[in-house]
């Protein structure tokens, strides 16, 4: 009597999906790839997931929620008074995310994969903004606080409030346009710094990063918090 295979569900199906993903990058992330080593064929695969398209949207969910629920716990791990605590703790995690899951990263911001499109108001998108949220709360809190160091408004980029998103990602933040400038400044600052760190884009100057990167991101909480 043959072994009974364990039921094809959607957290099987990813966890295959990021096997592949992190043996072989998202090429290796295809139909006939995900079935093998899932022991079931492809037509069987075919009735949980449609083609290649819906296995990597089930990937950059999964992957979203892994780093927001990162981010979160480091968040949470903070006193709730302590916003400026909450944001060095999530970027540190962020980083530290990061530096252990390359792959997962360069999926998530690396160049976008060639010929996908992710479906609107999809388990992406649902991923997205919880990991936005994260962030956003923060700077919320700061700004309630009055800890989050505002740009006058002729210091903003000319016609920036009419730039601004009508659907944002942080939904519920309710920052006013100086403030959503400050948390955009923060994480494409905090994104950049992790991402030349994580493609070895650092090594033509030095052979450890951490310092260096750590110093830069202190830096960075200094240009967003006013001293207490």
């Amino acid at each position: 009597m043959q072994p009974t295979r364990p039921a094809l569900t959607p957290t099987r199906i990813v966890q295959a999906c990021r096997a592949l993903l992190v043996e072989g990058g998202v090429d290796a992330v295809v139909v006939r790839e995900v079935a093998r080593r899932l022991e079931v064929s492809a037509p069987a695969l075919y009735k949980h997931a449609a083609g290649r398209d819906d296995l990597l949207t089930l990937l950059i969910a999964d992957c979203q929620e892994d780093v927001a629920e990162v981010c979160a716990q480091a968040r949470d791990a903070c006193p709730e008074d302590d916003a400026p605590a909450q944001l060095r703790a999530s970027t540190v995690a962020f980083r530290q995310w990061a530096l252990q899951h390359p792959r997962e990263f360069h999926l998530l911001y690396g160049e976008p994969v060639a010929g996908y499109e992710a479906p609107a108001e999809g388990p992406t998108t649902r991923s997205a903004r919880r990991f936005g949220d994260v962030f956003a709360g923060i700077y919320a809190q700061l700004l309630r606080d009055g800890r989050l160091r505002l740009p006058e408004q002729d210091e903003l980029p000319p016609g920036f409030g009419q730039s601004l998103a009508e659907d944002p990602v942080p939904r519920d933040a309710g920052l006013p346009p100086a403030a959503t400038y400050q948390f955009a400044k923060g994480f494409q600052r905090m994104l950049g710094l992790v991402s030349i760190e994580v493609t070895g884009h650092l090594a033509w100057a030095m052979s450890d990063t951490e310092g260096f990167v750590m110093n830069e991101l202190r830096h960075l909480a200094d240009e967003l918090i006013l001293p207490e």
